[in-house]
């Protein structure tokens, strides 16, 4: 895989992002990685951001990772908030940019990273598919259909699995898989979390409908 450094410019604090490409060919998707919360340390290097971004570019996909406004690299103040939604559209948009015209695009992220990243998609049609690592509360009344997995650990002391798996049956379906005997932080479990959420992305976004 061949990461490169990426700055995100326009309207809003500037973002600092890497952008990981398979080695050969062309990517059969594009995949935005959004991370956990920043008043706890989240950056776009989380053990969790980290793992999903090599399942996902090890199954073919471009993936973008980038740290929300004033985390990490990036400038500006953090928020906690929908304020930083704006930031996963803004990275969306640079994946965009940087890959061939008409490559499905996804979202992803973990913790504070679900909850935005699958607000954003339910608000934008360029996503096609949705992958989230314990999620929390708080998340949109409908996707439209569109393809949803979830990783969610049994011991997550912000949100209940029942919790997340009633969300999903009240939007009409989609995958959970409990991650048992973990707790919020799944400390040795990310990579049988990316694996399943990698597995996910290119089953529902290879199919012949995309």
């Amino acid at each position: 895989m061949i990461t490169e450094l990426l700055t995100i410019e326009g309207d809003g604090p500037v973002l600092a992002a890497d952008i990981t490409r398979p080695d050969l060919g062309a990517p059969v998707a594009g995949v935005v990685v959004c991370h956990p919360h920043p008043a706890y340390g989240g950056t776009r290097q989380s053990h969790i951001v980290r793992a999903l971004v090599r399942a996902f570019v090890d199954r073919g996909m471009t993936a973008l990772s980038f740290d929300f406004r004033g985390a990490g690299e990036s400038q500006g103040e953090s928020q906690g908030s929908t304020t930083e939604w704006s930031d996963v559209t803004r990275a969306l948009d640079a994946l965009e940019d940087a890959l061939p015209p008409g490559t499905p695009l996804a979202l992803a992220g973990y913790s504070f990273g679900a909850w935005s990243a699958v607000n954003v998609a339910a608000g934008d049609p360029r996503v096609l598919a949705i992958a989230l690592v314990a999620p929390g509360a708080s998340m949109p009344a409908t996707l439209d259909g569109r393809p949803i997995a979830i990783a969610h650990p049994e011991n997550d002391h912000i949100t209940e699995p029942q919790v997340v798996a009633d969300w999903l049956q009240a939007i009409g379906g989609g995958e959970l898989a409990v991650i048992h005997g973990a707790d919020h932080y799944l400390r040795d479990r990310a990579d049988e979390v990316s694996d399943y959420l990698g597995d996910f992305l290119i089953r529902s976004l290879t199919t012949s409908d995309n």
